[in-house]
């Protein structure tokens, strides 16, 4: 029921963010946590579209930052691999 209502939505908030491609997995994530978290939800809040959007914001924040991370380490692979061959005195050649 509530993947029905909302999972558009969310798509489209996700999509903005960071991508169609990415979108999918952002809003399965979203429900995976809100069916966790389901116990902390108020059911005395008449929409849970608020509460799905702050989920989505903090997966969507959680994806950004592992992607930074990876990149940030594959950009530091990439610069050590880029170094100047050192010569037989140990000083570097270039």
């Amino acid at each position: 029921m509530l993947f029905d209502r909302y999972a558009a939505r969310l798509h489209r908030y996700a999509g903005r963010r960071l991508g169609d491609g990415e979108a999918d997995d952002i809003v399965a994530e979203t429900f995976s946590v809100a069916f966790r978290q389901r116990d902390a939800y108020d059911l005395n809040r008449p929409d849970a579209l608020p509460w799905l959007y702050g989920s989505a914001s903090n997966v969507i924040r959680r994806h950004r930052r592992i992607e930074v991370a990876a990149t940030g380490r594959s950009s530091a692979r990439g610069r050590c691999q880029t170094r100047p061959p050192a010569s037989r005195n140990g000083r570097s050649s270039g």
